[in-house]
């Protein structure tokens, strides 16, 4: 009774996205919604009996439960790395998957945790992020390259050369962080990072640490070069907390990533370990699928490297593999390497003690894309989602999360 409850809840909160709709039944196994006439508009695509995380041991389940019972009752905060690609990116899934874990864990001030000024470079920041410069800032992806790259946590740095240069980065429509870490190249030395009006707390190479006025919306970086060693300094991204929030979810997304590009990162474990996760989730594949190239076997390889660089990182984290939605090639035909790269990442999962939140079958599974375009969900390439898409995805992401710990309700 209490999971059918939780799955009303659940869809009443997508028929409000779906313009005036509202969830008024389930079946057993799928959705459906009505208009304000009482009409019965099914939800067939959306097979939310699957809706769960899924680890080999249970051992590791159990203890991502009591990790989650501890954040909930103030015991300790919980800290999920989610690296990505352009899902990931722009915020909307993750950003959606913070707010309701926060609700739930009855955080009213979950950090935002790792941001990027990517519009700085020339690319999309992230939805909930608006961002301003002075001086010239320039790129380096790791896609730009088929070797290592000298890149953040989320595939991507800014470069700079000019003296006095600085980031502006906001948060929109909240205050809600007093503490700011910069993440930077540990071979600068002839630069000082400082965060306008903060108070440095402590510093190490490649990291320094500012508070700031409690609970602020927005900081500055400015540069401020102490001798001529060298001619730039690189900027691998920031951190920001608020020191009392249960929960820190950062989100880490790159658009066109795919798993071999992040593994060019040479940095990759350094830097998962600096953000000290709990829970590290993986969502790749989309782009590796999109490939008309794309081989099962070197998907699984690297698949396999990147989990064991992630765990080289952080060796307690729990770490989740997320299957990529079901999507169109050129907006027209269906990808037969979808459902491979599904298993595949599913076999990896079960073969290295990882969780699988399996999306590709929770969404409907093959051809559910053109359900979701028809509902309002999906942009028109019928690759990405729409902003409600990803709302609905975060959602059940975050209620899949939850149901791992029966202290959760939701």
């Amino acid at each position: 009774m209490k999971r059918q409850q939780n799955r009303v809840k659940l869809m009443q909160k997508v028929g409000l996205w779906l313009l005036t709709f509202t969830l008024v039944a389930f079946t057993p196994k799928h959705g459906s919604m009505s208009n304000p006439e009482g009409e019965a508009l099914p939800l067939p695509f959306l097979d939310v009996e699957t809706n769960s995380i899924r680890f080999p041991l249970i051992q590791t389940q159990a203890l991502v439960a009591e990790q989650l019972r501890m954040a909930q009752q103030g015991n300790r905060s919980l800290k999920v790395l989610h690296i990505g690609d352009s899902h990931i990116q722009a915020d909307l899934f993750t950003g959606e998957a913070r707010r309701v874990l926060a609700q739930q864990l009855g955080d009213s001030t979950p950090s935002r945790g790792f941001v990027f000024p990517y519009a700085v470079v020339g690319t999309n920041n992230s939805a909930d992020i608006a961002t301003s410069s002075s001086g010239l800032w320039i790129s380096t992806r790791v896609l730009d390259s088929e070797t290592a790259a000298n890149t953040g946590i989320a595939g991507i740095s800014a470069t700079t050369q000019d003296n006095g240069a600085s980031i502006t980065i906001r948060i929109k429509k909240r205050k809600c962080f007093n503490r700011v870490t910069i993440l930077f190249d540990d071979n600068i030395e002839s630069y000082h990072p400082i965060v306008e009006k903060g108070q440095c707390l402590w510093g190490e190479r490649g990291l320094v640490q500012f508070a700031v006025n409690d609970t602020s919306s927005s900081f500055k970086l400015r540069l401020l070069k102490i001798n001529n060693t060298q001619k730039s300094f690189r900027l691998f991204g920031f951190i920001v907390e608020n020191e009392s929030s249960a929960l820190t979810y950062n989100a880490a997304g790159l658009n066109g990533a795919d798993v071999k590009s992040v593994l060019r990162n040479p940095r990759l474990p350094q830097q998962v370990n600096q953000l000290k996760p709990d829970i590290v989730v993986l969502s790749l594949g989309t782009n590796d699928a999109y490939n008309s190239a794309f081989n099962r076997e070197q998907f699984k390889e690297n698949l396999q490297k990147l989990v064991s660089e992630v765990r080289q990182g952080s060796p307690k984290a729990a770490i989740i593999l997320t299957t990529p939605n079901d999507h169109l090639v050129g907006g027209e035909q269906l990808n037969p390497n979808v459902p491979i790269a599904r298993n595949t990442i599913i076999a990896t999962a079960n073969e290295l003690n990882c969780g699988v939140w399996d999306f590709y079958t929770i969404m409907g599974g093959e051809g559910s894309i053109n359900q979701w375009a028809t509902n309002g969900l999906s942009a028109k390439d019928k690759l990405h989602l729409s902003p409600k898409g990803y709302h609905l995805q975060g959602e059940l992401f975050a209620e899949a999360l939850a149901k791992l710990s029966t202290n959760i309700n939701l």
